[in-house]
């Protein structure tokens, strides 16, 4: 008997709608480096070659004395997701503009990676969670691996975190019972079904996480009365409680998004800004997105 974890995992990452950003076609053939010192840009070797539309986001930054520091931050993840062809602008005091090449998707992700201010925490189906900064490893960033049709992502961690254990163990308990949240059509070895449904139980990463306002039931699709697209949007990974772990050390976690002939560059996309935004420690500043 077998679980298809590589499906489910992408299954649920394309049910989580992402916000809207406003994409404008353009072509720009500047070659523009570093204007200012208020605008830090990266171009490919041939700036008359843009990948995807012109995207143009713009973010307020609350204290007008760190509008250089959030620049220079702002401009380090966008190098370490490869986003094409970026520009980050300071534009007054207390706005920043930032230009990049991309699609719809690739602007969501950038957009939440640029926002991010390092409060990922991962939960369970019973509410009970915490916060990532408690249990990750301290000496190993989080990576990913590229197989022959998905992508292995794989997050270092203490597992002997109190509070880690206990979102794990109360959801490896739940799998184990056979009483998870969700019910899938189990298959046999040779990928026949036996029509035979069980329980899987998961662990939920969560962008952010608001404790007695967040639940499985605002992210759970088959539940219309209570789902919520702006909450599930908050969710980037899940992981099978049955078996989370990379190995036999349980010092990482791991998950796949792919599987079963899915896009595999789209995968790769996903993993990256999934494991940046991992990596990625408190901003220290107060910024918002503006809508122009």
């Amino acid at each position: 008997m077998r679980f298809n974890r590589l499906t489910f995992s992408l299954s649920l990452l394309l049910a989580i709608g992402l916000s809207s950003c406003a994409v404008a076609p353009k072509t720009n053939n500047s070659s523009n480096t570093n204007a200012s010192s208020d605008v830090i840009s990266s171009q490919p070797e041939d700036s008359s070659v843009f990948l995807g539309d012109r995207i143009d986001l713009f973010f307020h930054v609350e204290q007008r004395d760190d509008i250089q520091r959030v620049v220079r931050i702002m401009s380090e993840r966008l190098g370490k997701a490869k986003t094409t062809n970026y520009q980050v602008e300071a534009i007054d005091d207390n706005t920043i503009q930032v230009s990049f090449n991309g699609n719809q998707t690739e602007c969501d992700l950038v957009t939440k990676y640029l926002l991010y201010d390092g409060t990922a925490s991962l939960s369970n189906s019973k509410g009970t969670y915490s916060r990532m900064s408690e249990f990750l490893s301290s000496d190993r960033e989080a990576y990913y691996e590229v197989g022959d049709d998905y992508v292995n992502v794989v997050i270092p961690i203490d597992k002997t975190n109190d509070l880690f254990q206990a979102v794990y163990l109360e959801a490896k308990e739940m799998s184990d019972n056979n009483t998870g949240e969700v019910e899938v059509e189990d298959e046999d070895s040779e990928g026949e079904e036996e029509h035979e449904h069980v329980h899987k139980a998961f662990l939920y990463l969560w962008y952010n996480y608001v404790e007695d306002y967040y639940s499985y039931d605002k992210i759970n699709q088959n539940s219309p009365e209570t789902y919520d697209p702006m909450i599930a949007d908050d969710v980037l990974m899940v992981f099978d409680a049955a078996d989370p772990f990379l190995d036999d050390n349980n010092d990482a976690l791991r998950t796949y998004i792919g599987g079963d002939g899915a896009d595999l560059n789209y995968a790769i996309m996903l993993a990256n800004y999934f494991t940046n935004i991992i990596n990625a420690g408190p901003l220290g500043y107060n910024v918002s997105l503006l809508e122009k």
